[in-house]
């Protein structure tokens, strides 16, 4: 345990351990809600924006319609084969405008249409050619009537006969999705806005609820401390000791403000990804699935290597700090010894190993970044490749995809920052393990004395007295001498 005490064990994940922070958490409760409420308000904002942003294109700035025939006779319909005819049906038990023998979808609405099926449906004419825009009003005065078939409610207009009009006709056209997009952009801005004051007041509770933990640690250690017995002073340097009081005690605060908080973040935006990308394409969202396998063989590498590197990294850290601790307290002696050179030579060598240690650190990190941004990358080729079939055969909204991508940026970004995570976490469970050890120390001198004389006459006399701190290091051997009374 003296080892740990004096270097720094680097622990893995361990429950106990954790149980013992997070019991530290309970005088916070109410801080603790605050900041669970904070973070999900955070996350569902930060996942709303690439949804708001699909409706923008989709529903208003490309929003496009396809045609089918309401109507389909015998002798176009007989030649559908049986999958061609159950996907027709099940478009047109979607919600779709029926305009003058057209039955119109938005391309928003899912079509889930084969490609076999769309060529099927074109070449007998029951899905058109054209892409349409469809809007709630009557056609502009002055435009060419023919341009539009209309039910008097509602009307169609090619997507290529619009681009004809003049501006203010196609501002007539679009004024109904021109407020729409207006409100839909407000609402963005709103979910922006909530996301940035939910993330501040995330900060802000986590680490006030750190702080306040942090000083009671510190108080119940200084408190410990001053309990030990001078043995116990002796055979740990002060170096240590103020470690333990000061830099330990800080990377609690770390574990509560900048791992616990963000790894929940992390992992709930992640997992929040992943039901939004399947609630907005199922098919599309398991091809983006199938390409994270690497990321995960990447991140426990990363991991145990992240591992061996910061256990060199602390200890070589321990030791440079203590033993510029004895040394600089203790320089008058070095000095007095001649021994500066000899001083600089072995801090040299601690200063090269913590050198070593850290670049190793360094260079894992800057590994795992660049692969994870690599398998991004990929993923998100994929997802276009693929995704872009699917937008060609109407299974898929170029909104959609747009999300898609979006989507994926935020679920690739906590994944590169878990190396980073993973260190710190190391690095918090270390420090609290040391701690928590010299939290459960027992060397203190117990008071045992009961036997108060009435009276004291006489000499005082030390016969062979011996004493030492450490078992082996005596301090006083055989003292011996007598004061007398009123000397």
């Amino acid at each position: 345990m003296d080892g740990c005490f004096e270097t720094g064990c680097v622990k893995d994940y361990d429950n106990s351990l954790v149980r013992r922070i997070l019991a530290y958490l309970w005088p916070q409760a109410h801080l603790v809600f605050l900041v669970f409420f904070a973070l999900a308000v955070s996350t569902a904002a930060e996942l709303a924006v690439p949804v708001l942003e699909q409706r923008l294109i989709d529903k208003h700035i490309l929003a496009r319609f396809i045609a089918l025939d309401s109507e389909i006779p015998a002798e176009r319909g007989r030649y559908l084969s049986a999958k061609t005819r159950g996907e027709l049906d099940a478009l047109k038990k979607k919600d779709g405008l029926l305009i003058d023998g057209n039955f119109f979808l938005n391309e928003d609405s899912r079509l889930h249409l084969s490609g076999a099926a769309e060529k099927e449906l074109r070449s007998e004419g029951i899905l058109h050619d054209e892409k349409w825009f469809v809007y709630r009003g009557i056609p502009p005065e002055d435009a060419a009537k023919h341009l539009f078939i209309s039910d008097g409610l509602y009307t169609g207009i090619r997507v290529s006969d619009l681009d004809t009009l003049n501006s203010a006709q196609r501002l007539h056209i679009k004024s109904g999705s021109i407020h729409s997009l207006t409100v839909t952009v407000f609402v963005l801005f709103a979910a922006l806005a909530a996301a940035f004051v939910a993330a501040f007041l995330q900060t802000y509770f986590s680490s006030l609820a750190g702080q306040r933990i942090m000083k009671d640690i510190r108080l119940q250690l200084y408190k410990k401390t001053l309990m030990q017995s001078p043995a116990f002073l002796a055979r740990h340097p002060v170096g240590q000791i103020v470690s333990r009081l000061t830099s330990d005690v800080e990377t609690i605060n770390e574990f509560f403000t900048s791992v616990l908080t963000a790894l929940l973040k992390d992992f709930s935006i992640m997992i929040g990804v992943l039901i939004t990308l399947f609630a907005l394409s199922p098919k599309l969202a398991a091809v983006a699935v199938l390409c994270m396998p690497p990321v995960l063989v990447v991140t426990i590498i990363s991991r145990i290597k992240a591992r061996a590197a910061f256990r060199d990294q602390r200890a070589a850290t321990s030791a440079l700090n203590s033993y510029l601790s004895e040394h600089l307290s203790g320089i008058r002696i070095v000095q007095l010894f001649r021994a500066e050179e000899k001083s600089v030579h072995e801090f040299n060598k601690l200063n090269f190993s913590l050198l070593s240690a850290n670049l190793r650190e360094i260079y894992i990190l800057g590994l795992f970044r660049p692969s994870v941004e690599f398998i991004a990358i990929l993923t998100t080729a994929v997802v276009i490749a693929v995704g872009s079939i699917f937008v060609l055969h109407l299974s898929l909204s170029i909104g959609v995809l747009i999300a898609f991508i979006n989507l994926l940026a935020m679920f690739y970004s906590p994944v590169m920052d878990i190396a980073e995570k993973y260190t710190m976490l190391q690095s918090a469970l270390a420090g609290a393990e040391r701690v928590f050890m010299m939290l459960d120390i027992s060397e203190e001198i117990p008071d045992t004395g009961r036997t108060v004389p009435e009276t004291i006459n006489g000499a005082i006399q030390f016969k062979d007295v011996h004493f030492s701190y450490e078992k082996g290091e005596p301090v006083l051997k055989g003292l011996s001498f007598t004061v007398e009374a009123g000397e």
